[in-house]
């Protein structure tokens, strides 16, 4: 529903250091939002949720994970909100 806040759940493969991600937010107009986190070592999975403007636009939406140390794109998933 467009008054709730789309979730990415995240699986990693556990590391020995922390890893600093940014999670890029595409909504269906071709802006994006991009929020900036610290994966802990040891942590298998993440959830991080959209912060950004309620309610979220109608239309096709991407998340992007990237490597903040880097710019690599680790993951992308395309959802549709009704």
């Amino acid at each position: 529903a467009p008054e709730k806040r789309p979730v990415a759940t995240t699986t990693w493969v556990t590391s020995e250091t922390v890893k600093r991600v940014i999670y890029r937010w595409h909504d269906p107009s071709g802006k994006h939002e991009e929020w900036w986190f610290d994966v802990a070592q040891g942590w298998n999975e993440t959830r991080v949720k959209y912060n950004g403007e309620l309610p979220v636009k109608k239309g096709a939406w991407r998340v992007e994970v990237i490597d903040a140390d880097n710019g690599t794109l680790l993951s992308q998933a395309d959802f549709n909100v009704e």
